[in-house]
């Protein structure tokens, strides 16, 4: 286990929400992990913090709101993660 205080995503695009989880389990659940914490960006660079250091062995990455590429079709992805 380690000790987790921020996520850093690079999304391919502006416009993505997002809420990150640390559990311990290597199948993702959300039942099981503990939210780090989420945004709701307009960058496409963004860092998700934790107020308190939390201890976990896996991050999970729950997009949330994904940009629009006209009126009916959205598209998103992450082209970088770190932890730190």
């Amino acid at each position: 286990m380690h000790d987790i205080t921020g996520v850093t995503i690079s999304f391919y695009a502006p416009s993505h929400g997002v809420s990150v989880y640390v559990g311990n389990s290597a199948k993702p659940s959300l039942a099981k992990s503990a939210l780090l914490g989420s945004v709701r960006s307009t960058a496409i660079n963004e860092v998700v913090r934790a107020s308190t250091p939390m201890k976990g062995r896996y991050v999970l990455i729950w997009l949330t709101k994904l940009p629009a590429l006209n009126t009916t079709h959205f598209m998103g992805g992450i082209s970088e993660v770190s932890v730190s």
